[in-house]
């Protein structure tokens, strides 16, 4: 019998209909929105874009860091600054890479009221996967702009002969229900806003 801690988290038969305590979840949220109001009291009401290149900077910088990917820092900022409509003195050369990170940042800002949809995400999966260039070495290829093929996409780390598989993702026959069942939760969920 497959013990519960065995399946991975889509493999539950909760799924997607998670449940919480609002007791221990509550306290958290009010201490964090406390937080944040201290935040914004001491932040200007009137942000400069040059905070606002300095705090879209940020977040791509730390989102890729979860990933464990070290991003150029000054070309991710050149191609961010070009987006926002600032010059910079001593601009930078940027990248592919960078360029694709600052569009897709700017769409999601940009038109965070649009639906949410599959050709959407598609277009971020391709700006945040430029192909490489001719002179770029890859140690594989990433199909971008539509869903993967049948085989399994795996977490692992370790070695080749002995790893460790830390999560695997739902079999390809799944993808499209889960990503539509996805899809309509988070744009009813932004309605509800």
């Amino acid at each position: 019998m497959m013990n519960l801690t065995d399946l991975w988290i889509w493999q539950s038969p909760s799924w997607t209909d998670f449940q919480w305590q609002d007791e221990l979840i509550l306290p958290r949220l009010r201490d964090t929105r406390l937080k944040l109001g201290v935040l914004l009291g001491k932040a200007s009401l009137n942000t400069s874009t040059e905070q606002s290149l300095d705090t879209l900077l940020a977040n791509i910088i730390a989102s890729s860091a979860i990933e464990d990917e070290q991003l150029n820092v000054e070309s991710v900022r050149s191609s961010l600054a070009k987006h926002l409509g600032l010059s910079s003195e001593q601009p930078y050369p940027t990248s592919d890479r960078s360029e694709g990170l600052a569009a897709m940042m700017m769409d999601a800002l940009q038109n965070q009221h649009a639906p949410l949809t599959t050709p959407r995400l598609f277009q971020w999966h391709e700006w945040l996967f430029p192909p490489p260039k001719e002179d770029e070495w890859s140690s594989q290829t990433i199909i971008v702009g539509k869903l993967r093929g049948d085989e399994p996409m795996q977490v692992v780390s370790g070695r080749l002969d002995k790893q460790t598989v830390h999560f695997e993702a739902p079999p390809r026959d799944q993808l499209e229900q889960e990503l539509d069942q996805f899809i309509s939760w988070f744009n009813q969920s932004y309605q509800e806003l």
